[in-house]
């Protein structure tokens, strides 16, 4: 009837991605809460905020902080990397105006590490390399006559387009940073306050043994 009020309430309309993406994230567990099964989920989704982040900032005119390479490993090692760079690529890729904390994260912020510093320095070099470089998009670049003359089925070794290239990067990769031993031999040390020294010496051993203690299966730091 007209006027009634138990008439049909028109269905809601459903949540666009960005809306429904923030409502899930706001009720992830943090901290002891979070099951170590679920760990992959979590991290998708908070990666899925990082790339939609930006966006919503553009659109308002304002800048937007990114989030670097994080991890909640208590080591430097080959989980601490997987979670650090698939935090760093969205923030990346998304256009992030700055992006903090991007080198030297272990156990969740806990924990400065020297060694995962060098890691991440590392991978930053090459996202840089990638980010900034020039890259021609013509057919010679995209090798469109190797894959006319090699066919679905060929090797590209011998291609006229691959040797025409191949002394080019072997050339680049001749010039190539030093070698780590070569830094070892040319580091100076800078010195330092022998009470200072002491005192951070102090805390690494300290640090080490607790983490030790709260992860006893976990690799231990060097």
């Amino acid at each position: 009837m007209p006027g009634s009020r138990s008439a049909a309430r028109p269905p809601r309309r459903p949540l666009p991605v960005t809306e429904r993406l923030a409502a899930e994230v706001l009720v992830l567990p943090t901290g002891p809460a979070i099951d170590p099964a679920a760990i992959d989920t979590i991290a998708a989704l908070l990666r899925l905020a990082v790339a939609h982040g930006p966006q919503l900032a553009r659109r308002l005119g304002l800048p937007f902080r990114g989030g670097g390479g994080f991890t909640g490993s208590p080591v430097p090692d080959v989980r601490a990397m997987r979670e650090s760079l698939m935090a760093l690529w969205p923030a990346l890729l998304s256009g992030s105006n700055v992006i903090l904390h991007a080198a030297g994260w272990v156990e969740g912020s806990l924990v400065a590490s020297i060694e995962k510093m060098a890691q991440d320095v590392a991978a930053l070099e090459v996202f840089h390399d990638l980010l900034a470089a020039e890259i021609p998009v013509d057919e010679e670049s995209l090798a469109l006559d190797a894959f006319r003359e090699v066919g679905p089925s060929g090797t590209f070794l011998g291609a006229a387009h691959t040797l025409r290239h191949l002394r080019e990067q072997v050339a680049r990769r001749s010039r190539e940073p030093l070698d780590w031993r070569a830094w070892l031999d040319r580091y100076e040390d800078p010195g330092m306050d022998p009470a200072v020294e002491e005192e951070l010496r102090g805390f690494v051993a300290r640090r080490k043994r607790e983490l030790r203690r709260d992860h006893p299966t976990a690799p231990r730091p060097v």
